[in-house]
């Protein structure tokens, strides 16, 4: 066989930033043979959009691409639905975060092909921080492998576990794993190939780096771990390799109970090494750092860790883009691992699936002019004050920054109304709502989707006395930009406003106005005019993880979901007056209760949550980054805000520029 095809598999959720680096590494293998699988695992950002970009550039180089999109699943359903199409002669996987070198598919073919009585071969790999580019080591097996393979793997002595390095046939594949068909779980996948690999035959070890894996900063797997976590992650592993032990056929009965028994001691000794290592203080707690407590392209800022500390170890610093972070305080922090257990982006939970959705129109016609949509929170907002209850949501303070408040009177609640399209900060609200519900008083929360899911985080139970409202959220704008912004309107303006409102809709709501009112003169540009909206809508000045939102989901577990009823006029033309319509999902028997309290103050349709989505696709859909973001904050301190708008904002870039930026 002169010029086999080699089968590459690559699993992807949410790897937008990291494809290019990939997909590039592909393109200048110097063997050219390849038929490259990439399983789409139900990816919220624009992901696919990137991998549909190379079907021609592979197809140009001689290379086949072959995407296949399914709903989210985790890596080892995501894998099997891979393995499925492989239809070369070699087999090979690898993440879609790293990289190979150029020569790593020709080297190990090469080895194969010398090496007849090898049924898998191992290169090197070199492991690569993500942020600094720094190489933080080059690790292989160590000769030893090839004696005893299936023990070093299974207990990780002289070997490990990565992807990437490894290279078989197709045949050897299929006897190996019957079916082409592994144990569903969220981790382990690359046990669940290796072991069996090397159960049933020979490994050979190719001393040469052909494989790059990123360490990226403070991600699940890469951050220090509380004990209950780590004990939680133990337990799976064990269930994992019991399962792989099980599906070996050669193997005999008495010799999986014995490997079994050898698994279960080997983590009862690790867990009782972690436990003396952390009672004797021998691993260091965490130094002072950012973004420590989930990854930082998918912290939202929300402060569920930064409120749930027992310690005060934990503050929400503001970074140079102007968003906060939590940073946590090594000489507090005693690693009770609350903080990780409560983050909602670290925290997989199952979504209601039946919701009633309504196109809505407030019958108050001054409410709804007043409000950004169809003035339904308005409404019930003031039927939670009629029974005793608190409000909170985002507001403006004194000096007109963003924030999370409360109001106990429906005169309050005027300073709730319109959207404010700058992050809020919420300061201590997790805990203020607590004492509320704690003293049986009725709350509502409104806010962003991740607050939300914060505050659900942070409470850790259901309290019949809260209902929580989220929105169709575009996302979430620097509070540093809007700064910047201000300060350039009082040059402009020469004044201080008396009020802002993002939404005026003196020209309807379809194009609605972004306005500061002054005492001698008013400022109103329309929204596609205005500097900090076009930043806005042009995705540049959002918050990194918006791109890549966790709370894009179908069904919330908010009691109610409010937004702009964007393709009324498709849906329920009648209803189509451009004064603003409300999108209305009812997520919740709590919710639904409250709404049918006000349906008498509301003109309302029943629609398909569907026909919401299809209209307002930031329901479901993250924004795609700008490509000028990572320089409009690189020069947000530096330069004008109309000429850092004007410069940077949806401005088209050269291709090679936008693929150096995303490995940089």
């Amino acid at each position: 066989m002169t010029n086999p095809v080699v089968s590459i598999v690559i699993i992807c959720y949410n790897g937008a930033q990291y494809l290019y680096n990939c997909f590039d590494s592909l393109l200048k293998q110097t063997y050219k043979n390849l038929e490259i699988i990439i399983v789409n695992d139900g990816s919220t950002d624009n992901s696919l959009e990137i991998m549909n970009s190379y079907i021609q550039k592979f197809n140009n180089n001689g290379m086949k691409l072959i995407i296949c999109s399914r709903e989210n699943g985790g890596m080892s359903a995501a894998l099997n639905s891979g393995l499925k199409l492989v239809t070369g002669h070699f087999f090979m996987w690898c993440d879609c975060d790293d990289y190979y070198e150029p020569d790593a598919v020709e080297s190990l073919l090469k080895y194969l092909n010398d090496n007849p009585d090898i049924d898998i071969v191992r290169g090197k790999c070199r492991f690569i921080d993500y942020e600094s580019k720094k190489v933080l080591r080059i690790k292989g097996p160590k000769d030893t492998i090839t004696l005893d393979a299936f023990d070093s793997l299974l207990f990780q002595t002289d070997a490990y576990c990565n992807t990437g390095v490894n290279m078989t046939s197709v045949s050897y594949l299929d006897k190996c794993i019957k079916d082409r068909e592994i144990y569903i779980n969220r981790a382990g996948q690359n046990w669940q190939l290796l072991l069996p690999f090397a159960y049933y035959g020979n490994f050979g070890f190719l001393d040469k780096v052909v494989y790059n894996y990123n360490i990226i900063s403070a991600s699940d797997s890469h951050s220090k771990k509380s004990i209950y976590k780590e004990f939680n992650r133990w337990n799976n592993h064990k269930l994992i390799l019991y399962n792989v032990i099980d599906s070996l056929d050669g193997m005999q009965c008495f010799d999986k109970i014995e490997y079994k028994n050898r698994i279960d001691k080997h983590y009862r000794k690790k867990k009782v090494k972690l436990l003396r290592d952390r009672i004797k203080g021998k691993i260091r707690k965490a130094t002072i750092r950012t973004h420590v407590i989930c990854d930082y392209y998918k912290c939202t800022g929300c402060g569920a860790c930064y409120n749930t500390c027992p310690h005060n170890s934990i503050t929400m610093i503001e970074n140079k883009e102007g968003f906060k972070f939590p940073s946590i305080d090594k000489e507090k922090c005693t690693d009770c691992g609350l903080c990780t257990k409560v983050c909602p982006v670290l925290t997989e939970e199952s979504h209601k699936k039946e919701v009633f959705a309504y196109a809505c129109n407030n019958k108050n016609e001054g409410e709804r002019r007043n409000s950004s949509s169809g003035g339904v929170f308005i409404l019930l907002a003031k039927e939670i004050i009629k029974q005793g209850g608190v409000v909170f949501g985002a507001c403006f303070d004194s000096e007109f920054r963003v924030i999370h408040d409360y109001a106990d009177s429906e005169e309050g609640l005027a300073k709730f109304m319109t959207s404010k399209y700058v992050q809020s900060d919420l300061k201590d609200s997790f805990k203020r709502v607590k004492d509320f519900l704690d003293n049986n008083r009725l709350v509502y929360f409104s806010g962003t989707p991740c607050q939300v899911e914060g505050l659900r985080a942070f409470l850790g139970k259901e309290y019949d006395n809260l209902v929580l409202q989220d929105i169709i959220c575009h996302g979430v704008p620097s509070p540093k930009a809007w700064e910047k912004y201000k300060n350039y309107r009082l040059k402009i303006d020469s004044e201080i406003p008396r009020s802002i409102n993002f939404r005026n809709k003196d020209n309807g709501w379809n194009d609605f106005n972004t306005c500061f009112e002054y005492g001698s003169k008013n400022y109103k540009a329309r929204h596609n005019d205005d500097l900090f909206m076009k930043a806005f809508l042009k995705n540049t000045c959002l918050r990194a993880s918006c791109y890549n939102c966790s709370f894009k989901v179908k069904y919330r577990n908010s009691d109610i979901t409010l937004g702009d009823f964007w393709g009324l006029n498709k849906v329920v033309p009648s209803m189509n007056d451009d004064q603003g319509t409300s999108a209305v999902v009812i997520n919740s028997i709590k919710g639904k209760n409250l709404y049918d309290r006000i349906k008498n103050d509301l003109n309302d349709l029943e629609v398909s949550l569907n026909s919401i989505i299809s209209g307002n696709s930031a329901y479901v859909k993250s924004s795609n980054e700008d490509c000028g973001r990572a320089k409009f904050f690189q020069e947000l301190d530096k330069l004008p805000f109309d000429r850092l708008v004007k410069k940077y904002v949806g401005k088209k870039q050269n291709i090679i520029k936008r693929i150096i930026r995303k490995v940089l």
